[in-house]
């Protein structure tokens, strides 16, 4: 659920999975992973966690400058993580596998009873087939093609086949491996990752 908005001095916290209560009068916090920032109190919304959509801006309510509050209705749009599959914290292992005409789709802000400067923004989807996070991936004799991810919330390179993130150390490793005809770029690693592969084809888009 989002974070429950304050009026107060300083800036809003930071929400596990869900959008950041807003502060004021400073800036509403960063929402967890993947979710929409919550509003500040007179400032913006922060941007969600990996794709997450960013919460809307705030007007003054009618007691004065800090008399508003963080609008629930105005949230931003969290993110559509792995299409097939989201595994976060272990390691995982795929083996003589395909992956086709998966999606991971955008989640949409709360737009429709903004009457703020900003208006909180969609989140992204990331990772079309496969997604992990802060575990090891390793693909064997697999094939992903033909899968998406849409929006345009947070993150460059949402990666329609694959998305692997880390904050702290993994391995992404691919052997005898097709990335091919995924929409956006066929594979994103970001964060402490360390790769290897050997006998793969992987066709980008561009």
């Amino acid at each position: 659920m989002p974070g429950t908005g304050e009026e107060c001095d300083g800036n809003g916290g930071n929400g596990a999975y869900a959008g950041g209560g807003g502060g004021g009068p400073g800036d509403g916090g960063g929402g967890g992973f993947g979710g929409g920032g919550g509003a500040g109190g007179v400032g913006n919304g922060g941007n969600g966690g990996f794709g997450g959509g960013g919460g809307s801006a705030l007007s003054p309510g009618n007691g004065g400058a800090f008399g508003g509050h963080a609008d629930p209705e105005n949230g931003g749009g969290g993110a559509g993580l792995g299409g097939a599959i989201f595994s976060d914290g272990v390691g995982v292992t795929i083996r003589n596998s395909t992956f086709y005409n998966n999606s991971a789709a955008q989640g949409l802000a709360n737009t429709a009873a903004c009457n703020c400067g900003s208006p909180a923004s969609n989140g992204d989807g990331v990772g079309g087939a496969v997604f992990s996070r802060n575990g090891s991936l390793t693909l064997v004799d697999v094939t992903i093609s033909g899968n998406q991810s849409s929006g345009t919330g947070g993150v460059t390179g949402s990666g329609g086949g694959v998305v692997v993130y880390s904050d702290s150390s993994a391995a992404f490793t691919i052997q005898d491996t097709l990335l091919a005809n995924n929409g956006a770029s066929e594979c994103f690693f970001t964060g402490n990752v360390t790769t290897s592969g050997v006998g793969n084809l992987v066709m980008s888009n561009g």
